[in-house]
């Protein structure tokens, strides 16, 4: 497939339809071609001039632009567009990347954990984006996501699923006509309810279980990490009755220390299994996340 570098993203088509725009390796935003409208699923880590690559793509559609969920990782390119979707739980989470300098300092550190080798302010590739972020400000409008509403693109349409559990405003979006499910950090090989505004581990669960209702709907689960290791991998449904699976069996004392930027914590395999395992998922977690 069409990989290119361009306005400080790498960019591969791995749809006919669908390009993965790579944020430093920190995250992963997916732009969805429709035949009338496109949609921006994430706007990540404001490494670049993503309007500017996302102008060019949509030659001259319509497009909408829609926040998985209120983490800085997933939000911060924000400022350069004239409307965003969120959920209304995120909306304040989403807001305080932009409003308060504590925040931003956070994000900056937890960026440099992404950082490439290249980079020469944490994980921005040029003082220029640096600074632009720095001085972004909230001069976009929001709209609420709801759950089940549609986005149509004219050949397909594009169905908002509210997952709480990683975030309370977490939203997944399936393509129906393609059947495939964008997950933001809903579904991950090594997933967290660490990270702010993460909820119980039985919330956790209880999305899952809601995601599941969608099964016969969907082939593929494309999420924002995890593609790090071995390029870009789709999950394969059965992921979601994994993470399930962890997420009920979760031992403190078979668990490791897991620290971020924005809290420390814990983290569980499935099974003892590894990072570096193919298949292997986890959970990260405080024990106060714990029923």
């Amino acid at each position: 497939m069409e990989t290119f570098k361009k306005y400080g993203y790498e960019v591969r088509k791995i749809y006919d339809n669908t390009y993965r725009i790579m944020d430093n390796d920190a995250c992963s935003s997916y732009l969805i071609i429709g035949s009338k409208k496109c949609m921006l699923v994430d706007t990540g880590c404001a490494s670049g001039d993503l309007r500017k690559l996302v102008d060019e793509i949509c030659q001259n559609k319509e497009y909408f632009v829609i926040n998985t969920h209120g983490h800085d990782d997933h939000v911060a390119a924000n400022y350069q567009f004239d409307k965003v979707y969120i959920g209304k739980e995120d909306e304040q989470m989403m807001k305080n990347l932009f409003l308060y300098e504590k925040e931003k300092e956070i994000f900056y550190e937890e960026m440099k954990t992404y950082a490439s080798a290249t980079a020469d302010i944490h994980h921005f590739s040029t003082k220029e984006y640096f600074d632009n972020f720095a001085n972004a400000k909230i001069t976009f409008s929001i709209e609420y996501l709801k759950d089940g509403m549609l986005f149509d693109l004219g050949d397909s349409e594009i169905k908002a699923i509210h997952i709480p559990g990683h975030t309370p405003g977490g939203y997944c979006f399936l393509d129906i006509k393609y059947r495939r499910l964008y997950v933001g950090d809903a579904v991950l090989r090594h997933a967290s309810v660490l990270h702010v505004g993460g909820m119980k581990i039985s919330d956790f669960i209880n999305g899952l279980k809601k995601l599941k209702t969608y099964a016969s709907d969907f082939d593929w689960i494309i999420a924002a990490h995890g593609h790090r290791q071995h390029g870009f991998r789709p999950l394969e449904p059965f992921f979601i009755d994994k993470l399930i699976e962890c997420a009920e069996n979760i031992d403190v004392s078979k668990s490791i220390e897991r620290h971020e930027a924005d809290g420390d914590g814990y983290e569980y395999y499935l099974n003892g299994g590894r990072y570096e395992d193919y298949d292997s998922v986890s959970i990260a977690y405080k024990l106060t996340s714990l029923d």
